[in-house]
């Protein structure tokens, strides 16, 4: 990003949440400075629109060389499945993780590839590519609207501006990735539960989880609700996709995938673009790290161990967080999204462009301090959340960072900054159940009407 595109974006972000960030003070902001913040706010999604647009022209217009891409091999795969070979390599899937460079995915993930084979490689990349960039603006229009009664044209604009500078959507993006299907699954989920559409919600849910299964942690929140019907259809969903791809690469691609590839996933690494709790425990364990740690020898026992342990207490804390205060209007959505943050703090493994699944928490998040139209307790403490949440995610990759040299001392802190972005979003969405959320008992005295975990509700006041 240029210089002054970023400046500009950067000021807009500022003016764009400065009002919703301060409304734990009781002193208004000044008349002048009021109406000047939504024009700063709306440069700075403007920029960032710009920016967006212009990176996409100038990289089609390169001609990035496509062999190397992570798209390659899915579209090998779809070449492989649709031929009945063998779809996956055993030998390069029981590498350490940093070294698998083949196709790991289940078998109807080949699937989504096949009506790009009548393409070569790059026009069935720039393909994907298209659509992916088209979902994911329709995600980002899906979600303003269903939350325009709680956003102010100020945040908005700052939602805009975030949603387009997000320095792991471009990289997820380019590479021909999933991330995007996982985010609009994950927002369509979201949209259908606050319309009580239970069972849709489920199936909106059902292509993440069977790809990488760990989005099944988003079933959690209204399972505790007793929304059963959101699990049942989602493992249905899940059966018939398994099935779907049976049909599609053969049962013995099928077997082979749920006997010996799955078993292997879960390991973690200590390369540069994992971004997780395992990899900062591993870098500050290793005697020596240098360069991006793909071949760094380091402690895998201990690591592992810190690492699960960390992982447990993430996720007990999460869910009885959501036990204890995640009934109420006003925090259904909580609720949800903070099981996105928790699950990219669990799994030992999240590359960078993980990351992109988190921009639903982030718009929660807004969300979520905007309809605060008194002062709020806790204010400090969730203005520092959300600040440190959306400058470390929104901004750079592992490869603004990380150099070939030796990393000493206090530099192994900065190697996985994007871990601290992701902790501030999950601390700050666990601040908001805490202090909105109706408490267990009080919900079972006293039940509230109409829809106990709906859509998030109204403010009280005009916005700001």
């Amino acid at each position: 990003m240029g210089m002054l595109v970023q400046t500009v974006t950067l000021i807009g972000l500022y003016a764009a949440f400065a009002p919703l960030l301060g409304r734990g003070r009781a002193a208004a902001l000044p008349r002048p400075l009021a109406r000047l913040l939504p024009v700063l706010a709306g440069l700075g999604a403007a920029a960032a629109l710009y920016h967006f647009g212009s990176w996409w022209a100038t990289y089609f217009a390169a001609h990035v060389p496509v062999e190397d891409n992570d798209f390659a091999i899915f579209y090998g795969a779809a070449h492989a499945a649709i031929r009945r070979l063998p779809l996956y390599d055993l030998a390069n899937v029981r590498l350490e993780t940093s070294e698998i460079n083949t196709y790991r995915y289940a078998p109807i993930g080949a699937a989504l590839f096949a009506p790009f084979l009548g393409l070569d490689l790059r026009g069935a990349l720039v393909a994907w590519q298209l659509g992916s960039i088209a979902l994911y603006v329709a995600t980002l229009g899906a979600l303003l609207w269903h939350f325009r009664a709680h956003l102010p044209w100020s945040p908005r604009f700052g939602l805009v501006a975030v949603w387009f500078a997000f320095a792991p959507t471009y990289q997820s993006l380019a590479n021909g990735q999933l991330d995007t299907l996982f985010l609009a699954g994950s927002a369509l989920a979201l949209l259908l539960l606050a319309r009580r559409r239970d069972g849709w919600a489920g199936l909106a849910l059902a292509l993440p989880v069977v790809l990488k299964f760990y989005p099944a942690l988003l079933l959690l929140p209204p399972l505790t609700r007793g929304r059963w019907r959101v699990p049942l259809a989602c493992a249905i969903a899940v059966g018939g996709l398994v099935l779907a791809g049976a049909l599609f690469a053969g049962g013995a691609n099928t077997a082979t995938f749920f006997g010996q590839v799955l078993p292997t996933t879960g390991g973690g690494t200590i390369y540069a673009a994992n971004q997780t709790p395992y990899a900062f425990v591993g870098r500050l364990l290793a005697s020596i790290l240098v360069g991006t740690g793909r071949y760094v020898r380091y402690p895998v026992e201990a690591t592992t161990l810190i690492a699960r342990a960390l992982a447990l207490l993430v996720l007990a804390i999460s869910l009885l967080t959501i036990w204890l205060r995640g009934r109420g209007e006003a925090v259904a959505e909580v609720a949800f999204a903070l099981l996105i943050p928790a699950t990219l703090l669990l799994i030992p493994t999240a590359w960078v462009h993980y990351e992109e699944w988190a921009l639903l928490a982030l718009v929660v998040l807004t969300v979520a301090l905007a309809r605060s139209a008194r002062p709020a307790r806790w204010a400090w403490p969730l203005v520092a959340c959300f600040a440190v949440a959306l400058l470390l995610l929104t901004l750079g990759t592992e490869e603004d960072v990380w150099t070939e040299g030796v990393h000493v001392g206090a530099v192994r802190l900065i190697l996985t900054y994007k871990l601290y972005g992701l902790v501030a979003l999950w601390v700050g969405l666990l601040l908001i159940l805490w202090r909105d959320g109706v408490p267990q008992t009080a919900a079972q005295a006293a039940p509230q009407s109409g829809d106990p975990t709906g859509p998030i509700a109204p403010p009280t006041g005009p916005p700001r």
